[in-house]
């Protein structure tokens, strides 16, 4: 949690940084996942919003899956160790590129927008 002793901490230091709480964000996870679990939801978590290792590592851990929307995102997820089966592709505009790169990476699914 951040405290006093933190705040002296974070003095000494002269550059821009983000501070996270992983155990506010482990709480906060598991009341997530608490919530969804009678109605038997899947959370998958928003790869854009964070790529931090930590945070990543936090959220696999929990359980919930990874919502990618490119295929970078798609390969960081995998790298983390969210199972394959957890592993959704969204997105407009995907190059077959990336389709292909995801389909060797064995995903769980596609969200298909178009076809084109």
């Amino acid at each position: 949690m951040f405290d006093n002793k933190n705040i002296a901490q974070f003095a000494k230091i002269e550059t821009p940084f983000y501070y996270y709480d992983l155990q506010l964000l482990t709480e906060t996870l598991n009341a997530c996942a608490m919530a969804a679990a009678p109605y038997d939801y899947h959370v998958h978590y928003a790869l854009k919003a964070n790529f931090n290792q930590k945070v990543l590592e936090q959220i696999k851990n929990i359980g919930f899956g990874a919502d990618c929307v490119s295929s970078g995102e798609v390969k960081r997820a995998v790298e983390v160790g969210f199972h394959r089966n957890k592993v959704v592709f969204a997105g407009v505009g995907k190059s077959d590129k990336e389709i292909n790169e995801a389909l060797d990476l064995d995903i769980f699914c596609f969200n298909v927008e178009s076809v084109q």
